[in-house]
């Protein structure tokens, strides 16, 4: 993992469990509907000056709703880059992490030089703390993304004067403090949904007019419920490579598990 800089938005693949940020994947700026007024909203609170008192920001939001698209898209945003310059640390946290490795992270990327060794997550934590607070102030962005349980997120919280936090969570009640703000990320309306369904399906932003059973289209994209993961599994099924519905798209759409046909 390393830090944000001024790298290209077209990145490799993803790497294992913990992400570098400059290869994580920002995908078509036409996948990014109905995430700008979001994102607009995340990053003004991140750059407030008015705001000294939250150094925690929650995006909770269920799976699949684009919590790491949303969080991934700000440490692009230039306007981020150039506030936070180089200090801008991505981690993926996961259900079941090694969370000493993950403070070795920590130290590897936002402390720098050679790991100590910790003998337990409570030594790390002071550890890591302790060169913190140590440390020139500057502004620092640190993404936890994926956390799970809230004793994960009370050993990586750190209260440092300019260091910020954006947790990404299922629970968007882990956390309640005064130093937390949380932001819940929501469902699309019908128009967002089904311009992110036909940009999966049909390589294009409405339904095009070779389309004879449109009403079987809008049907599918009801029936995903305004989730984007599902918006854009079920619309890249239901696709060949040219662009054009399969066939059997609405033998695909019959055969769809019963809690996308409710």
């Amino acid at each position: 993992m390393r830090q944000c800089g001024t790298h290209d938005t077209s990145t490799a693949a993803l790497e294992g469990p913990n992400y570098r940020l400059d290869e994580l994947i920002i995908e078509d700026q036409k996948c990014l509907v109905g995430l700008d007024k979001p994102i607009d909203e995340v990053k003004s609170l991140l750059l407030s000056d008015d705001d000294k008192d939250h150094s925690i920001m929650i995006v909770g939001g269920m799976g699949g709703i684009r919590k790491t698209t949303l969080v991934v898209s700000i440490c692009r945003d230039l306007e981020v880059q150039e506030f936070y310059k180089d200090c801008i640390h991505f981690v993926t946290v996961s259900q079941s992490p090694d969370m000493k490795s993950l403070f070795s992270t920590i130290w590897k990327e936002v402390v720098g030089g050679e790991v100590p060794l910790f003998q337990s997550v409570e030594d790390a934590l002071k550890q890591v703390k302790g060169r913190l607070i140590g440390m020139p102030p500057r502004q620092r962005l640190l993404v936890l993304d994926d956390v799970w349980y809230k004793a994960h997120l009370e050993s990586l919280s750190f209260e440092v004067e300019g260091f910020k936090t954006i947790i990404t969570t299922r629970q968007a009640s882990l956390v309640q403090t005064r130093q937390s703000l949380t932001y819940k990320l929501d469902f699309l309306n019908e128009k967002d949904a089904e311009s992110l369904f036909f940009h999966h399906t049909f390589r294009q932003c409405s339904i095009p007019a070779w389309v004879e059973d449109t009403q079987v289209v809008k049907e599918v994209v009801s029936e995903c419920g305004g989730l984007p993961l599902a918006l854009k599994v079920i619309g890249a099924s239901l696709s060949t490579p040219s662009g054009e519905m399969s066939p059997a798209a609405e033998d695909k759409f019959q055969a769809l598990p019963p809690a996308w046909r409710r």
